[in-house]
């Protein structure tokens, strides 16, 4: 799993981090988790760190990333 998700409850905040190799179906499992996460602790702050990431996403799965979250009703 390249990705982690915390809470800091003193912020209300959730931390998403992608690290190592991600691929495009990480980034949809990983925004699923998050989703969840985020919803079981009420609160709408995000922060998501993408600073260790390694990304083997190719520019379609990019431009698909929107349509995801649409399905996923997160936009």
């Amino acid at each position: 799993m390249p990705w982690e998700l915390s809470y800091d409850p003193e912020t209300c905040i959730v931390t998403c981090r992608f690290s190592g190799h991600a691929t495009a179906n990480d980034f949809k499992e990983g925004t699923l988790k998050m989703v969840s996460f985020r919803k079981q602790h009420g609160t709408y702050l995000v922060l998501v760190d993408n600073s260790e990431l390694e990304a083997t996403v190719s520019t379609v799965d990019i431009y698909e990333m929107p349509r995801f979250y649409d399905e996923i009703n997160l936009i």
